[in-house]
């Protein structure tokens, strides 16, 4: 089961596959995974989902409450997950509509016009670096092909702003975090390093 082992390697090394060992970033990357991978909708759908009556909350809300640290609760919201797994019938990946479009090309619009909230629940960085990782695990469930061209165009634009900001082996939105801004400031100068990078990239393909 595909989000299966996804869930298995955020647990295994949340450091490396999220952004912060948090429910927040956990969050950032089922919402990026779920739009390119529709396969599990309907189970990260009943993750949230309300119950009747007021006292009520959801099974994510539940779990991430019944923790005493941010890194209790995200293994909690993990354990969660994995029981609704083992309880769902077997899921096929299913590309969704957004499999076919680049990450920048995807998340442009909303950024540049500010509505951010038509597709980040937090206008930070942070939620886009971790909605980009689970976006991009998606695509490498369905597309293979065009998950590897994804990440190598991100490797090649973290070199390309580890060069540009004098430092070596930092994560490409650790680096737009400490020298753009954390927050839409920041988001909205990742798309204009973003369209830098590709124009520069352009003009040395054509000479």
């Amino acid at each position: 089961m595909a989000l299966k082992t996804e869930i298995d390697k955020i647990r295994a090394n949340p450091g490396e596959y999220l952004t912060e060992a948090c429910v927040l970033a956990l969050g950032a990357f089922l919402f990026g995974y779920r739009v390119t991978n529709t396969g599990h909708t309907a189970l990260l759908d009943e993750l949230t989902r309300r119950f009747e009556g007021p006292d009520q909350a959801d099974a994510c809300t539940r779990a991430y409450l019944g923790a005493a640290t941010t890194e209790r609760a995200l293994r909690n919201v993990l354990d969660v997950l994995d029981a609704l797994l083992a309880a769902a019938p077997e899921s096929e990946c299913q590309p969704g509509v957004n499999s076919q479009h680049g990450f920048v090309s995807f998340v442009r619009d909303a950024i540049t016009s500010g509505r951010t909230g038509l597709v980040f629940a937090e206008p930070t960085v942070d939620w886009c670096a971790n909605y980009w990782k689970g976006f991009l695990a998606g695509v490498a469930e369905v597309d293979a092909t065009a998950a590897v061209r994804e990440h190598e165009q991100f490797e090649a634009f973290e070199r390309w702003l580890a060069a540009r900001y004098d430092q070596a082996q930092v994560p490409w939105y650790a680096l737009i975090r400490v020298y753009e801004g954390a927050d839409l400031s920041g988001l909205r100068a990742f798309v204009s390093l973003w369209d830098e990078f590709q124009n520069q990239s352009s003009s040395q393909t054509a000479t």
